[in-house]
């Protein structure tokens, strides 16, 4: 390279990095349009604006979104619990393909759980505990192989649980508690040999279970 062209080229990148409006890509350069999209109506149609904690929310230039980890151009955690979010669980949750741990228990999240979750294959962890969810609980969660915990307690769930919920070989973690849950218990749970913790029992609920736990 000619000396002439190495003064521009070191010129050109001093310039760049005093400028104040370069920035760090932000939330919205970092990960796909739907996951993006996926996060804003999140926002939207559950009260964001009075959300406890919201930094950075809505900014497609910020950097981090509060609650939010991304990882290799995915969001793989959605951390937003005990943040005063009010309304419904939507369907394009399912676009975060690459979430890993969702948690949001103690808010007011109302009416059903998304069926659209049962294609998150990525998924370890969920809690959604402590919220007003109702009506069934999807049968297409026992396709979340890699789910090593599921809180579903202290809901408003009425529905059997789900045979499906067999399939969950990786489990550790299984809390359907506090709803109004009916039925029989599913044989199929004793698939689930590494539970170190399930909790069936009413609590704030009144589940209306028969049968025998199965010995796992």
């Amino acid at each position: 390279m000619e000396l002439h062209q190495m003064i521009r080229f070191a010129l050109v990148a001093s310039l760049l990095a005093l400028s104040p409006g370069v920035q760090a890509a932000g939330v919205g350069q970092l990960i796909p349009a739907a996951e993006y999209s996926a996060l804003v109506e999140l926002y939207n149609l559950t009260a964001g604006t009075n959300w406890s904690a919201s930094t950075g929310w809505l900014s497609s230039n910020a950097p981090t979104w509060f609650g939010v980890v991304i990882t290799a151009g995915h969001v793989t955690k959605l951390s937003l619990s005990n943040n005063r979010m009010r309304g419904t669980l939507l369907d394009s949750l399912g676009n975060l393909s690459g979430l890993q741990n969702l948690d949001l228990h103690q808010n007011q999240l109302s009416n059903s759980i998304p069926d659209t979750l049962e294609i998150l294959t990525n998924l370890q962890y969920m809690d959604l505990s402590l919220n007003r969810l109702s009506n069934n609980i999807p049968d297409g969660l026992g396709n979340l192989a890699g789910l090593k915990s599921l809180n579903l307690s202290a809901n408003r769930l009425a529905s059997v649980i789900p045979d499906s919920f067999g399939n969950l070989t990786g489990l550790t973690n299984l809390d359907l508690s506090g709803n109004d849950l009916t039925g029989e218990i599913p044989g199929s749970l004793g698939n689930l040999t590494k539970l170190k913790n399930l909790n069936l029992a009413y609590g704030s609920g009144h589940n209306g279970l028969t049968g025998i736990i199965p010995d796992i």
